[in-house]
């Protein structure tokens, strides 16, 4: 990534014509500040796993929650399968910080019982779960995620809402209940956004359908099929204007290329979105293919000042072609192989640079 750090004032107010762009050392720098600035916020939310996290594997997660801008609040039910390593375990911990309300928990699909104090939920299982064996959970909660922690906004563009997601590194734990330590991927992922039908909802992977929720509300169904870790989980929602290209990865097959853009700055991206086949192209001979080339690559406009690596589908605060070279990068390297712990973040970055 580069700086998910501040967000510029001409970003947040609702002009729609962008300062000229700043030169690229002077840019650079910019990030740099603001990359530190995002990642001191969160890194005092840094921990080991617990010992009952470290006794289970991820498998999946069903992210399914309704963002309100009106009232800024996430709410809905996150669903987590898991595997046993080798300890028995009757219970699962998963991390949500303490300002988001649980309502409800449920292990193999009947009421349970839980805790939750110190950003940590402890759900008692439904019975004990032996080495290999697979058990469920689910949370339903809502709550407003927490502003200090900066991993989740809405904000404005034009007079319209902007929903945005940047979890790097533990900020997905501050609205969604999760396993949220790098080295531990789920097998896939399930997320279903459900915001104001003015409104279009981008996310990781595959858009699997779209469907009515009720009068004003649309709700977006997204798969990622591949290994996911937690803070590459990404929501964007805006009324972005789209635009589409393809990778020819082969004489007879390609992938689609899906920017969202806010509208009037679909036309200004257009030239550097046009290169990015091209990029792909020009990574494939060291890196390989790209790693997800059965679902997608693009871009979601946010409100940040650099950009950040979500999984197919790069989050950027503008159309810089470097930047977009060097988060594209990042499939590869962050998001395909990932640091199995954020002190080695310079691997991910290093790779990519």
């Amino acid at each position: 990534s580069l700086a998910p750090g501040a967000r510029s004032a001409h970003a947040q107010s609702d002009a729609l014509r962008p300062p000229q762009p700043p030169s690229k050392q002077a840019l650079r720098e910019r990030m740099a500040r603001a990359r530190a600035e995002h990642l001191a916020r969160q890194w005092r939310m840094a921990k080991a796993p617990t010992a009952n996290q470290d006794a289970w594997d991820v498998t999946y997660y069903d992210i399914d929650i309704t963002t309100d801008p009106s009232t800024a609040v996430v709410s809905g039910t996150v669903t987590m399968t898991a595997r046993v390593r080798s300890t028995p375990v009757a219970s699962a911990d998963l991390d949500l910080l303490s300002n988001m309300t649980v309502s409800a928990c449920t292990s193999g699909g009947t009421s349970a019982t839980w805790s939750h104090a110190g950003d940590i939920l402890t759900i008692t299982l439904d019975r004990t779960y032996n080495a290999g064996e697979l058990f469920t959970v689910s949370v339903t909660y809502s709550g407003t995620p927490d502003p200090a922690v900066d991993a989740f906004g809405f904000d404005t563009w034009g007079g319209a809402p902007m929903i945005w997601s940047l979890s790097e590194p533990y900020g997905a734990r501050s609205w969604w209940p999760c396993k949220d330590v790098p080295s531990d991927k789920a097998d896939s992922v399930d997320i279903h956004v459900t915001v104001p039908d003015t409104l279009i909802a981008a996310c990781n992977g595959v858009l699997a359908g779209t469907t009515p929720a009720g009068p004003g509300w649309t709700t977006y169904s997204w798969h990622e099929s591949h290994p996911i870790t937690t803070y590459l989980v990404s929501v964007a929602a805006h009324p972005y204007a789209v635009t589409n290209d393809w990778y020819h990865y082969s004489p007879t097959d390609s992938m689609p290329l899906v920017f969202y853009n806010f509208p009037g700055h679909d036309a200004t991206w257009l030239a550097n979105n046009l290169k990015v086949k091209d990029m792909i192209a020009a990574f494939k001979p060291s890196f390989g293919e790209y790693p997800y080339v059965d679902e997608k690559y693009g871009h979601a406009e946010f409100l940040w000042g650099g950009g950040m690596e979500h999984q197919t589908l790069t989050s950027l605060g503008g159309s810089w072609e470097w930047v977009m070279a060097h988060e594209l990068a990042h499939q590869w390297w962050g998001d395909m192989v990932t640091c199995r712990t954020f002190n080695h973040i310079w691997l991910n970055e290093g790779f990519a640079t």
